[in-house]
């Protein structure tokens, strides 16, 4: 199956308001904050804990109508147990590798709870999720705003390739130095990691954590990403988004499928043909791709959404029928 906007609401729903809510959020700090900088936008009264739980996060939890999760497969446990006694609903968000953790009994129990709603960003997780017994559904995360346009480098084709630092063999750095060493005509950016002392061909450039990542974009046709395990990748979107090509393991509307090395070599061999005779133009299906379904309104209106119908269903610590 071919992820497509389809998988988002894509029209503005007319109740997707939290305005006056009260919102416990926990979660990865980067997503966290997004998330509470969007909910306070739209009227609610959200704050975000990043420690101490039990002295911060437990005295508001019998006055929040939410609890909302981004990223991370436990809930803080004082947290979870206040919920359970209060009736306050939990709306888990999961990210990326956080489905890695679903054989871990203690995750597989609070997330299978009466009180607890399981989202994913991808509906591949979600099919992991339902395969370790737990339900969910898909509900996007990653937004995009429409920007100026980002002129296409001169040829070559320049590859980008995110590599972090701590995870540059999961994230498939040796697929990426291969790659590169066998196709030395094109341009390699490795983006988020130092050399380091590894190996480094003529034809590849470390050029470690960027603060604008669309310097790279800039420098770049097309982003590959082969990590072992992944969600819904903020760097795809933007990449579509500035109509770049995207080589990616999962389906995705607009990216090009690649299942190993070898179908990554295919894509770019058929790319660099393109732009060595001028005729490689913006990807156009992959950035109307994410413009219409993961716009920034579209996707905190699913959110939103999603975040008033759990509360409605466990208002003052009853389901409603």
């Amino acid at each position: 199956m071919t992820v497509s906007p389809v998988t988002i609401k894509a029209e503005k729903s007319k109740n997707a308001s939290v305005a006056g809510m009260r919102i416990l959020v926990l979660g990865y700090t980067r997503f966290a904050l997004r998330q509470t900088a969007m909910f306070e936008a739209r009227g609610a009264r959200a704050t975000y804990v990043k420690r101490n739980f039990a002295l911060r996060a437990l005295p508001l939890v019998p006055m929040c109508d939410v609890v909302y999760q981004v990223g991370g497969p436990i809930v803080p446990r004082s947290v979870f147990d206040a919920c359970r006694f209060f009736g306050k609903p939990i709306v888990k968000h999961w990210l990326g590798s956080d489905t890695m953790r679903l054989h871990d009994p203690s995750v597989q129990r609070q997330s299978s709870a009466k009180f607890v709603t399981n989202w994913a960003d991808a509906p591949w997780l979600v099919d992991e999720l339902q395969a370790a017994g737990v339900d969910g559904q898909t509900v996007g995360l990653s937004p995009i705003s429409v920007t100026a346009e980002l002129p296409f480098p001169p040829s070559p084709l320049r590859v980008l390739w995110f590599l972090p630092e701590d995870r540059f063999e999961f994230y498939g750095g040796q697929m990426a130095l291969s790659v590169a060493r066998a196709m030395p005509e094109l341009k390699f950016v490795f983006v988020g990691c130092e050399r380091r002392g590894r190996p480094a061909p003529p034809n590849v450039e470390y050029v470690g954590f960027l603060d604008e990542i669309d310097e790279a974009y800039a420098r770049t046709h097309v982003l590959v990403r082969m990590a072992d395990h992944d969600g819904l990748s903020q760097m795809v979107l933007e990449a579509l988004n500035h109509g770049r090509y995207v080589i990616w393991n999962y389906p995705f509307s607009g990216t090009l499928k690649a299942s190993g090395e070898s179908d990554v070599i295919a894509h770019l061999s058929g790319l660099a043909a393109r732009a060595a005779t001028g005729g490689l133009a913006y990807n156009e299906a992959g950035r109307t791709s994410v413009r219409t379904g993961y716009l920034g309104d579209i996707i905190a209106d699913h959110i939103c959404e999603g975040i008033l119908a759990a509360a409605k269903r466990r208002q003052n610590g009853a389901t409603i029928s």
